[in-house]
């Protein structure tokens, strides 16, 4: 009865982890749910049936779980279930681009290294290129990236 409970555990972690990998992924509840079962699975080893049996139990259900896993993955039928939506939208960077080296204005967050700033009557995100900057602080544009905008505090 000791060994089935202990092989139902470990199932269930398994399916819980395939699950995680390719029905819920990101959620980790799922994930959680599979380390608690296996986690449940080797403790119980180790108290009812002993030492030995619990490090039986550790290995194969490692071992047990990585060959399901990668059976899993290179089983064709599963690609009907697995989610397979791709993000391809973009961020408007419009406003990044009429920014230029030397251009001030004011922070508008506190740039705890990143934060948001009015330039040229622009709210866009800025880096802070050398430490904390407060909110409402004057700022001068020193750099100007694809994706970044560093900004320091301006020189009166």
């Amino acid at each position: 009865m000791d060994i089935l409970l202990i092989i139902a555990l470990n199932v269930a972690a398994i399916v819980f982890f395939i699950l995680e990998l390719f029905i819920f992924p990101g959620m980790t509840l799922s994930a959680i749910a599979g380390l608690g079962c296996m986690g449940y699975s080797i403790y119980y080893a180790f108290v009812h049936l002993g030492t030995t049996a619990g490090y039986i139990t550790t290995i194969s259900s490692g071992i047990i779980a990585l060959i399901a896993i990668y059976y899993f993955i290179r089983w064709k039928k599963i690609d009907k279930y697995s989610l397979k939506e791709n993000i391809d939208s973009t961020i408007d960077r419009s406003a990044e681009r009429s920014i230029k080296v030397g251009d001030k204005g004011i922070s508008t967050t506190r740039l705890a290294l990143y934060g948001r700033a009015m330039i040229n009557g622009q709210d866009i995100e800025v880096k802070s290129a050398n430490g904390f900057i407060d909110e409402k602080i004057p700022i001068e544009v020193v750099a100007v990236k694809t994706a970044e905008v560093s900004v320091r505090k301006a020189t009166v």
